[in-house]
């Protein structure tokens, strides 16, 4: 089974996910997968409007890629799969850790994808046994990109 859910949620003043729902979905099972690893996100930054503290609403594709999923007699129920303890993170195919995705600006992101088991571990190796989590991030939607260095994070966000 494989597909793409759209999942909606909001970063509340203090940086919390909160209201993590389906937008759309795919099936139950990847559906709950979806809101769990949004739900299980770190704090992002609180979004900000006349200097103060508001609510920000997002919407994410995450996709879900899961091949071998013809073998019979195999199940792939999401709820059946341990949680990733610690996945292989890319942003934009660059490999970085937990810390340094957690600087990462929640409006810079277009999608995230995460991919667990053998798809993982078929396409990054014994390395991904925890699963691999991609993150795509936006392109500025002007041709001048505004470039920063967060502690070895290249973001690409937009100018001012």
């Amino acid at each position: 089974m494989q597909g793409r859910v759209y999942i909606r949620f909001v970063v509340d003043e203090a940086g919390y996910v909160t209201e993590v729902d389906t937008a759309r979905g795919v099936h139950s099972s990847l559906d709950e997968e979806a809101i769990r690893v949004v739900s299980s996100m770190p704090r992002w930054r609180a979004g900000i409007h006349e200097g103060k503290p508001v609510k920000v609403s997002y919407t994410v594709p995450i996709n879900f890629v899961l091949q071998g999923s013809s073998e019979k007699g195999k199940s792939n129920s999401a709820s059946k799969t341990p949680a990733m303890k610690n996945p292989l993170i890319f942003v934009n195919g660059k490999k970085i850790t937990k810390d340094e995705m957690n600087k990462i600006p929640g409006e810079s992101i277009e999608k995230v994808e995460v991919l667990k088991e053998e798809s993982a571990i078929e396409k990054y190796g014994s390395e991904a046994n925890d699963g691999v989590v991609l993150i795509t991030l936006k392109a500025s939607s002007t041709d001048k990109f505004k470039q920063e260095n967060l502690d070895g994070v290249h973001v690409v966000g937009y100018s001012k």
